[in-house]
Formats: structure tokens, C-alpha cells, sequence
């Protein structure tokens, strides 16, 4: 969750990664910008031990208590505060099955709390890491833009249409899991073969979901990129004069090419990294190249970002990013919606009834911070089961949604939204539901409560394709009373409601009652 927002003029963060444990400190500039003052890198192999046993062993835990101590000593020179540090992990702890041991020890021995990212964390703090960047750059409003990232465990991808997120995509393709299962064969004259026979059908996979037309453009925030970006740019005489700039897809291949033979040490030493970014470094670029030429791009735009840009951003701003952040969220839903050819017109109305209604019992009644949002997904999507069929769709929109990728929902948020769009109609929550016992307890009421607002939304579009109609709600006795300013004859949608709102009285002890306000209007004249 964003940090609360504060005052803080510096701020460091430090990220546990695959291969190695990175710190960075900022300062925040009077402009707006936050220059690093300190970067730190120790090498510590986290993802060696997850992807090959699932667990991080208790010698590891131990160097990357030795790390974070020596970051300790180098915020305390620095004068950064603890309450101005925050500790972040990926993929080679949030996939650990002792990751609450790991945690626990980290805690113990320094001091600082560890904050396990979810993959929609991750995206979203990669956006706020590139998001200044894309925003200066001609070709991201007119063209389609894909920022990846190859970590060690996992390549994400976030992908733009017009300068809106339309996707996040997380793929269980990364460069130590790559370098683990292939080990000699990447290696040698015949290690490029053996790489790009191993990428076809992963690759294939992303570039199909991705599912690109006309001009688009490839942004890299790994420092692998990078590193093959100064070593050509050095060799030309001249450094980037910018944070950002181009590699050819065809450079990194020939950089791959001289490297295959090398022992790991020799890359190591060649380009002044440690030996666990030395080991992935060749399956990273790799998988880069092939995702680029999948996608027919001769160049790869690199940017001087990271995912401990976006946490700093975060720390600085507060939740000031939220609003953009949602509107993102939600173009990526119309994005999901489109793909299964929803009726958008419908979901737009019903989706406006729901918040409307929503804001209105929120008065007396308890909601969770997010749940205007997961409600307003969960009504754009309520229909995306008719793409596979009209009988039971509501079935067919859960598996939809829940194994679907939202950019700015973890697989938890997800999950909840899948089932408020299943039980939109037909029969309510029971206990035999699998979908349904399978939640938490608190998770159970967050579905039942949104999901009743919902079927009351959806009967309350009388068209399916008009214009959406103005509402307005009132608690009468035992009843909500809600008013529409339509020319319609209510009577016969009563009726439906009468049916439809049965789990809506169930849930917050109200029956609903529809009135029509241009009649009620014409009495009171009368």
C-alpha cells in the first residue's frame, strides 16, 4: 500500500532481488526530480535458492542480513531516518515457501519490516519509475509502447495504447530460471540456438497477448540493457546525453554472441558486476532479443529507471498518483472488456448506478477503501462471460476474470472481482459454492455486499443501450427509495427488481423500491 504522504525532502529504499540486494537514496529537488545521492549493490543470490528449492536457505538469510546492516551503517552517515527507508522484495522471496521465516529473521536482526511486492505492486511501481520518461516522449502518444523488464524469476511487461496502460502482463520467464534449467547447453557456439529454441513458445506466448498493431515501440529497464547500451556508446567515444537512449537488437546480439564462450568469472570481471549478475546476465539479453524481434523491433529503447525509482516516487508523493493511477486500472479493464466484445454502453451504465448506489449506503454502512474501484471493475466486466456462452455467462465471466491480468489488481483483488461479477444474477453466495468457501471471512461479506449492489445496478438499466439515468436515493423505513428521471413505466422493471433485489434485502435489510421522478414531480404540482 502507498505510504502515508509526508514532508520527507530524502528518502532510500532498498530492493532484495534475485541476484543481488541494491539500495538507493534521493534527494527531492526544488523541480520536482529526485537525483540519486547513493547507490548501493551487493551481490547476494536470493533466486538461486527459490528456483531451484523453493526456499531460501538460512546461509543466504544470513548474507542478506550482513547486506542490509552494511546499507544500515550508510544511511546512518547519510543521516536518512528509518521512518524515511522503505524494504522491498520480489519474485525470489514472494515465491519462497519460508518467505514469513525470512522476513521474520530480517526483522529481527535489523530492525526493518520487509515488504513482499505482488506482481500488480511491481507493475505499478515500475509505471511510476518510467511514467515521467514515456510522458516526455513523442511516439507514446500516438504509438503502442511496451516497457519489460527481465528479472531473475519472472519478465514483466507493461503496455501502452496512446499513452493509457492497456495491459500488465507477468510471465514466469526469467534469467535464472532460464540459466538453471538450460546450465552448459546456453553455453559455446551453439549457446544462441539453444537460448532461442528455449524462448520460441514463451516468447510467442507474450507477443500474442500483446497483441500489437502498427507502430509500437520496446522501452528496457533492466540493467542489462544498460550495461550493453555504455559498452557500444563507449566504444563509439560518446555517452548517452540523456537518460535514456537506443541499443540495436543486432548490438546485443553480436555482444551475446563474443560472451558465449566466456567463463562466468571473465564477464564478471570484463564489466565490473558480481558473479550472480555475471550468470544471468547472457540468458537476460536473450530473452530481451527474442521478445524484440517477436515483436519486429530493430531497437530497444533504454531507460536509466528501476523499480527503486518507483518506490521513491512513491515515498515522496504520497497518494497524490492515485487518481491517474485508477484512470490507468480502468482503461485497462475497457482494454479486457473490448477483447470479449462486452457491451460497453451497458457496462458503463450499470457501472454508474453501482458507485452511485455505492456512495450512498457507504453513509451508514462499513466499505473497504478499494472497494468503489473493485466494484467498478467488477460491473464493466459482469458480462465478459457471453463471449463463451448466454447460458450461465455469469460462470464463464468468473473464470474469465480470474485468469485474466488487471494492471493495478493483485491475483487477491482479482479473485474478489471475479466473484462479485459471478454472483450478479442467478443464485446467491452459499456455503456449497467452492468459489465461494474458499474466500476469507471478510472477503465473503466484501463479495456478498458489492454483489448485491451490483444486481441491483444492473436491473436499474432499463435499455441495456440508453443514455445512463439519473438516480436519486433515499431511505424510507424499512425500504431505499431510489428515484429515476426516465419516461419509462417502472412497473414491469419492479417486477425484476422485486426478483433481483432479494439478495440486496438479505444483505443490508432494506427492500428497494423504484420510483419514477418526473411522475412524482407531475403529482406534487398537481
Amino acid at each position: 500500500m502507498p505510504v502515508k504522504e509526508t514532508a520527507r525532502s530524502e528518502a532510500a529504499v532498498i530492493e532484495i532481488g534475485s541476484t543481488s540486494i541494491r539500495m538507493a537514496v534521493a534527494r527531492r529537488q526544488a523541480d520536482g526530480s529526485l537525483p540519486h545521492m547513493d547507490d548501493l549493490d551487493l551481490p547476494v543470490g536470493l533466486g538461486r535458492d527459490t528456483f531451484t528449492t523453493e526456499e531460501i536457505s538460512a546461509d543466504t538469510t544470513e548474507r542478506c542480513v550482513a547486506a542490509i546492516r552494511k546499507f544500515q551503517e550508510a544511511l546512518d552517515e547519510l543521516g536518512i531516518m528509518p521512518e524515511n527507508l522503505r524494504v522491498v522484495a520480489t519474485s525470489a522471496v514472494r515465491e519462497a515457501r519460508n518467505q514469513d521465516t525470512f522476513r521474520d529473521r530480517i526483522l529481527i536482526a535489523t530492525g526493518l519490516p520487509v515488504e513482499v511486492l505482488s506482481e500488480a505492486a511491481v507493475s505499478r511501481l515500475s509505471y511510476l519509475a518510467v511514467r515521467p520518461w514515456l510522458q516526455e516522449q513523442d511516439f507514446f502518444k500516438t504509438a503502442d509502447t511496451f516497457v519489460v523488464e527481465v528479472g531473475g524469476g519472472s519478465t514483466e511487461i507493461l503496455a501502452f495504447a496512446k499513452g493509457r496502460v492497456k495491459a500488465a502482463h507477468v510471465n514466469r520467464l526469467g534469467s535464472l530460471r532460464m540459466q538453471r534449467e538450460l546450465g552448459d547447453y546456453a553455453r559455446g557456439e551453439h549457446g544462441m540456438a539453444a537460448c532461442e529454441e528455449y524462448l520460441t513458445f514463451p516468447v510467442a506466448q507474450m507477443a500474442c497477448a500483446l497483441a500489437t498493431e502498427g507502430a509500437a515501440r520496446m522501452v528496457a529497464l533492466g540493467g542489462e540493457t544498460r550495461l550493453v547500451r555504455n559498452v557500444f556508446a563507449t566504444r563509439k567515444k560518446t555517452m548517452p546525453q540523456n537518460a535514456t537512449s537506443s541499443v540495436l537488437v543486432s548490438q546485443i546480439r553480436d555482444f551475446i554472441k563474443a560472451r558465449q564462450a566466456w567463463p562466468v568469472e571473465q564477464i564478471a570481471r570484463e564489466h565490473g558486476i558480481s558473479e550472480h549478475q555475471a550468470e544471468t546476465l547472457l540468458p537476460a539479453l536473450a530473452i530481451y532479443v527474442s521478445l524484440a524481434e517477436s515483436l519486429g523491433q530493430s531497437q530497444i529503447l533504454v531507460a536509466d529507471a528501476s523499480l527503486r525509482d518507483g518506490v521513491l516516487t512513491e515515498m515522496f508523493s504520497g497518494r497524490t498518483w492515485e487518481g491517474e493511477f485508477r484512470h490507468q486500472t480502468l482503461h485497462s479493464v475497457r482494454a479486457l472488456a473490448r477483447k470479449y466484445q462486452v457491451n460497453l454502453k451497458h457496462a458503463d451504465n450499470v457501472a454508474a448506478a453501482a458507485r452511485a448506489m455505492l456512495a450512498f449506503i457507504s453513509r451508514t454502512v462499513r466499505f473497504e477503501p478499494h472497494d468503489d474501484t473493485l466494484l467498478h471493475v467488477a460491473a464493466l466486466l459482469h458480462e465478459i462471460g457471453m463471449f463463451v456462452n448466454t447460458r450461465a455467462y455469469h460462470k464463464h465471466s468468473l473464470y474469465l476474470i480470474e485468469n485474466s491480468e488487471i494492471f493495478g489488481l493483485d491475483a487477491a483483488e482479482i479473485g474478489i472481482v471475479a466473484r462479485i461479477a459471478r454472483y450478479h444474477r442467478r443464485a446467491a453466495p452459499r456455503p456449497t459454492h467452492e468459489e465461494f468457501s474458499d474466500l476469507t471471512a471478510a472477503d465473503r461479506v466484501r463479495v456478498t455486499k458489492l454483489a448485491s449492489i451490483l444486481r441491483v445496478a444492473d436491473a436499474l438499466d432499463f435499455s441495456h443501450e440508453g443514455s445512463p439515468v439519473a438516480l436519486h436515493f433515499e431511505i424510507v423505513r424499512d425500504a431505499l427509495v431510489i428515484r429515476a428521471q426516465t419516461h419509462d413505466d417502472l412497473k414491469l422493471v419492479q417486477r425484476q427488481m422485486d426478483a433481483r433485489a432479494e439478495m440486496f434485502r438479505t444483505v443490508f435489510g432494506l427492500r428497494v423500491i423504484l420510483r419514477n421522478a418526473r411522475e412524482d414531480a407531475n403529482h406534487e404540482e398537481a
